[in-house]
């Protein structure tokens, strides 16, 4: 979403070297020549790609326009704090599109999901399928248990994997997602369950990530390891 004003400041930058900073490069480095066709197409690419998600909304007439202008030395039509605004404007438009697109994608990969026979959903809409069934009673509301798991979305965004440094969590079951929760009080102890939560189900909670979008499924996979002795109730 940040190409456009990834490709502005990188022209920016490649137009403000003075010679007098070229010079100072290490001379015994010969440069390389240019290929300008290759080069012309480049930053074409790049330009097009920049405006991909929004490019039903542009005139190609406009673009070129403006491009003809800066590539002549002309002076833009615009000033420089419109510039400024319509860009964003248009980075904000992408953001608006993308997560349209991410809502549609969740909401067609949870009614295919209904169509699988491992798949289970729940009255609530979270819909899971079983990895391996344990031989342990379910675990109930209030126990405390050791939980393996990982979380990540449909659209790829990494959330957390406590496999990974082989630590697995100590939490008290009702903690944590409702969601989840519901699940949960439905894996005897020993099991392991892949989780699917359409954005409806977690996307009013903290997850822990930054770069997910509110619009995207988020896929668990959560293992019981165990059963924990809980001090709480003793001390009560």
């Amino acid at each position: 979403m940040y190409k456009v004003l990834f490709l502005t400041l990188m022209v920016a930058s490649s137009a403000s070297m003075s010679q007098e900073n070229l010079t100072k490069q290490d001379s015994a480095q010969a440069p390389s020549p240019m290929n300008a066709k290759q080069t012309a197409y480049a930053f074409g690419y790049e330009w097009g790609a920049s405006v991909y998600e929004i490019r039903d909304e542009l005139s190609m007439d406009d673009l070129l326009a403006g491009m003809n202008e800066a590539f002549n030395g002309k002076k833009s039509k615009l000033d420089v704090k419109t510039r400024k605004m319509a860009i964003n404007q248009g980075i904000k438009k992408m953001r608006e599109n993308r997560q349209r697109i991410t809502r549609k994608l969740a909401d067609e990969f949870i009614a295919e999901n209904t169509t699988k026979k491992q798949i289970h959903t729940l009255k609530s809409g979270l819909q899971y399928e079983v990895l391996k069934k344990g031989p342990g009673p379910v675990a109930k509301m209030g126990e405390r248990i050791k939980v393996h798991f990982t979380a990540n979305s449909l659209m790829g965004v990494y959330v957390n994997d406590t496999y990974q440094n082989n630590k697995p969590i100590s939490t008290k079951v009702g903690e944590g997602l409702p969601a989840l929760t519901e699940v949960i009080t439905k894996m005897p102890i020993g099991s392991k369950y892949k989780v699917y939560l359409h954005p409806e189900l977690w996307s009013k909670y903290d997850v822990g990530s930054k770069g997910l979008s509110r619009n995207d499924v988020l896929i668990y996979e959560v293992e019981i390891l165990s059963k924990l002795f809980d001090f709480d109730s003793v001390i009560k």
